[in-house]
């Protein structure tokens, strides 16, 4: 059964006061080293070089002190305005490549510097990255080395993703689908579906790393009658909070994952609420994130079918998309699946538990026109606010309003 949802997207947008000559900006080209050819795409961060700013590993997390974060254009172009005057170095990372850092400069007030940069070309080999205190839980002391530099990778992708829905680089169509599985073969046994267009403009939101580190990633409610269920997404996965609550290693393949090498994730023993493990695949060769997996422990009602999967791609003007996602959940009988509206990332989804079935609810992204930055893009400063959007479902007149996920129920 397909459906279609209109979607209002009410967007205020606020000019910046102040122009881009008045304010603290680094901006260059990157090239790659061997042909001089610009490099669409590459993250480019400007970061504090004070002693103070510097976090172990050279920061396992995101360069958070500016949030000041681009890709490059197709042109190689990148621009960053800084929310101060201050010391700063810039960090340049192209995946499978050598993260390049700058030595650090001062920049002034209303100062443009132009920085360009140079990368070592892609080797199809892994990137070292040097480790001090690796800041994260590493399970076993001779892997440190290497799921070190497949986190750098992995994290690589996922801040690209980020910024990508901040600058909405892309547009097209999600189509969210709910449907029923036989537990047994795996067979579609009914499905529904919504469908949306539009810029991708952060199209999903969720709770917060934080949030779900103190709730659990599934909670029993209504007196242990139900589950709810959440979902982690590439917010989530950068975040200090999930980082602390989990302990990373080299991941087992199996022939599912042929071609492909992981980074495999365990809430730590001592926590605990309802969690999530699982792994981040990367290809073997190119070291791009392709996927996420996870599954809901910490419960022995979840059942092994508890859990869900996120993919993700890159596209040619360098944006990265999360191109699909589903999760999966037991389910009781009685539950008429229907089409989904939500305003949220990843749902977090109510269950009732009784007779063995498994519910899945995903979506599909279809990319359709490709957004190229503006010749020079320059990013607010964290306290600037340059865009504010929000989506609101219209809703049919048999469908209840779905808000920060979808509930499901008898």
């Amino acid at each position: 059964m397909n459906r279609s949802a209109s979607w209002a997207l009410p967007i205020l947008l606020v000019h910046l006061a102040t122009g881009v000559a008045e304010a603290q900006v680094v901006r260059g080209v990157v090239t790659g080293r061997d042909s001089a050819v610009p490099l669409v795409g590459v993250l480019v961060a400007l970061e504090p070089a004070g002693e103070a700013a510097r976090a172990p590993l050279e920061s396992h997390a995101l360069p958070a002190a500016t949030g000041a974060g681009v890709l490059t254009n197709p042109r190689g172009e990148y621009a960053i305005r800084a929310p101060a005057s201050g010391m700063y170095r810039l960090s340049a990372k192209r995946i499978g490549v050598q993260r390049f850092r700058s030595e650090p400069f001062v920049l002034r007030d209303g100062e443009t510097r132009r920085l360009d940069i140079a990368l070592e070309p892609a080797l199809q080999r892994l990137p070292e990255v040097r480790v001090s205190t690796p800041g994260i839980c590493i399970a076993r002391e001779e892997q440190v080395s290497r799921v070190v530099a497949l986190w750098d990778e992995a994290r690589t992708a996922l801040t690209a993703n980020r910024i990508s829905l901040r600058d909405r680089l892309y547009e097209g169509s999600v189509t969210r689908y709910v449907r029923e599985l036989d537990p047994r073969t795996g067979k579609v046994v009914s499905d529904a579906r919504t469908e949306t267009h539009g810029i991708m403009d952060r199209p999903l939101t969720g709770l917060s790393g934080d949030s779900l580190s103190k709730i659990g990633f599934w909670q029993p409610v209504e007196n242990g009658r139900a589950i709810v269920y959440h979902a982690p997404d590439a917010e989530v996965l950068l975040s200090a909070a999930f980082q602390r609550d989990h302990c990373y290693s080299l991941a087992a393949r199996p022939r599912s994952r042929r071609g492909l090498v992981g980074i495999a994730f365990e809430p730590l023993a001592s926590r605990t609420t309802g969690e999530v493990a699982g792994a981040l695949w990367l290809d073997e060769r190119s070291f791009e994130l392709r996927l996420v997996e996870f599954r809901y422990v910490g419960g022995g009602a979840l059942g092994e079918a508890a859990g869900g999967e996120l993919h993700f791609e890159r596209l040619t003007n360098g944006a990265w998309v999360l191109r699909r996602w589903f999760v999966r959940m037991p389910h009781a009988r009685g539950f008429a699946a229907s089409p989904v509206g939500v305003e949220g990332r990843l749902p977090s989804v109510l269950v009732r538990p009784g007779a063995p079935r498994l519910i899945e609810e995903g979506a599909e992204l279809v990319p359709k026109a490709l957004r190229v930055p503006e010749r020079h893009p320059v990013p607010p400063a964290p306290h600037m606010v340059s865009r504010i959007a929000s989506w609101r479902p219209i809703l049919g007149p048999n469908r209840p309003p779905f808000l920060r996920g979808s509930r499901v129920t008898e």
